[in-house]
């Protein structure tokens, strides 16, 4: 893990907020936990750090499950957020086994229309509730 890889994921999600690509509450969240996150390691605190990138990572769960963050940006932050926790010795098969399970809890193929269109929970409380 290294500082670098940690302010690449906060760079990441200023940008997503630059773009436009959620919204201000959303991706100041996430700013925060990116931020922090690099602040954190940092000042030599690992756990810390990854305390942090683990948080960014639920979030950008909510956050995609809520339709609130694009796939591809979501994936984007989750892919860059491993990174940084060091799971980059993965194969292509490996990562293409893990987006699919990853894309199958987000949306599961069983979902009826009646509860995909219920309103859902803001993402930020379910990352409290977690």
């Amino acid at each position: 893990m290294s500082t670098a890889e940690c302010e690449r994921l906060a760079l990441h999600i200023r940008r997503m907020l630059d773009s436009e690509a959620l919204s201000d509450a959303d991706g100041a969240a996430l700013l925060t936990l990116g931020e922090a996150a690099v602040r954190a390691l940092s000042a030599g605190d690992v756990a810390g750090c990854r305390s942090q990138v683990r948080q960014v990572v639920r979030l950008a769960r909510a956050l995609l499950r809520a339709d609130a963050l694009a796939p591809a940006e979501g994936y984007a932050v989750l892919r860059v957020a491993r990174q940084v926790l060091g799971a980059r010795g993965q194969g292509a098969s490996a990562r293409a086994s893990a987006t699919a399970a990853s894309i199958s809890r987000i949306r599961p193929d069983s979902q009826d229309a009646a509860s995909a269109s219920a309103p859902s929970a803001s993402p930020i409380a379910c990352l409290s509730a977690s």
